[in-house]
């Protein structure tokens, strides 16, 4: 039986066996309990979709999360009151850890955002280059995309998931830039395609050179044109707030103008990627301006903590909590 179909079935036993069989699946008390009281004494229900990302690199809690399980941690999460969450990581993991992770969306209401669409090296889009190879072949680089977007695209369908982040990728010198974007449209037709026919979004994320130096889509405004010219409903724009204040500023003009093409938002703040109000950007503003735009999406939690301790988890929670009022 290969991993897709153990989730397949795993997923429907887990909602023949029904509340009790889910409940098995968390820790029962003190431990969390004592965990969300030392960060968070009187937890409750987030009015906005705040969603702390679980996969290793932002490690949000890392005092809380000490030897608790991905059960345990999605426990948690849960009794905080965040009323959705997004995992990178999600597509590679195993299957019993994606079906603990889904019980969890299940028990708490959560809303399960973003998860990675994965490619094999950083140039499939940009150059028609597989993982190390020097030489271009567009049909078999076309072939491989197409293919990976669709696998994600199934997966996303049978787990209730709406969006699916694509990096385009990073490209040489050597190209110009408008060759590169035409390389990459070649791409996101077909696979724009694709996730139409399963319902589901690709979202294209904006990076920071400054975090990814030589990667191409950099700009609002370049995964703008990519997504009027694809003119999809499922190619969409990931606006990653700490990317774009590095990369260009302007946050709310360049929000305001490319609107109607954002379908997500990442936050995290300037200049180290760490909690909103512990950097230069006025998140209660921002975060205003997003909702006064009638945004009522996901806000995915992508960043790191500006203080490791149990401190900085409070600070992390007190900031959030102040968003939300």
């Amino acid at each position: 039986m290969n991993r897709r179909d153990f989730l397949f079935k795993s997923l429907t036993a887990s909602a023949l066996v029904g509340t009790m069989g889910t409940q098995n699946l968390f820790a029962s008390g003190s431990k969390i309990d004592e965990a969300i009281k030392n960060v968070d004494p009187n937890p409750k229900k987030f009015k906005i979709k705040f969603a702390p990302n679980i996969y290793s690199w932002t490690n949000l809690f890392p005092v809380s999360y000490k030897g608790m399980t991905i059960a345990e941690k999605m426990d948690f999460l849960g009794k905080l009151g965040f009323i959705a969450y997004e995992d990178n990581d999600f597509y590679r993991r195993k299957p019993e850890d994606q079906e603990i992770i889904l019980n969890a969306t299940k028990k708490y209401g959560m809303e399960f955002g973003v998860f990675t669409v994965p490619l094999k090296g950083k140039f499939v889009l940009t150059e028609n280059k597989i993982g190390d190879s020097k030489k271009a072949d567009k049909s078999a680089a076309i072939a491989h995309s197409t293919e990976a977007v669709e696998n994600a695209a199934k997966l996303a369908k049978k787990i209730g998931a709406k969006w699916m982040t694509v990096v385009p990728g990073y490209l040489h010198e050597h190209l110009l830039d408008m060759d590169v974007f035409a390389n990459v449209m070649d791409h996101l037709r077909p696979m724009a395609k694709i996730c139409e026919s399963y319902g589901v979004t690709m979202v294209l994320e904006p990076l920071c050179h400054v975090n990814h130096h030589g990667v191409w889509l950099k700009k609002t405004a370049q995964a703008y044109a990519l997504c009027k010219a694809i003119n999809s409903p499922s190619c969409k724009i990931l606006f990653d707030v700490y990317h774009q204040q590095t990369d260009e500023g302007n946050l709310f003009r360049n929000i305001e103008k490319h609107f109607d093409q954002i379908a997500y938002f990442h936050l995290g703040d300037v200049p180290l990627r760490t909690e909103p109000l512990s950097g230069e950007i006025n998140y209660h503003n921002l975060i205003k301006h997003i909702m006064g735009l009638g945004y009522t999406g996901i806000l995915g939690m992508e960043h790191r903590l500006s203080d490791k301790s149990l401190e900085g988890e409070r600070k992390l929670m007190r900031a959030y909590r102040s968003l939300d009022s």
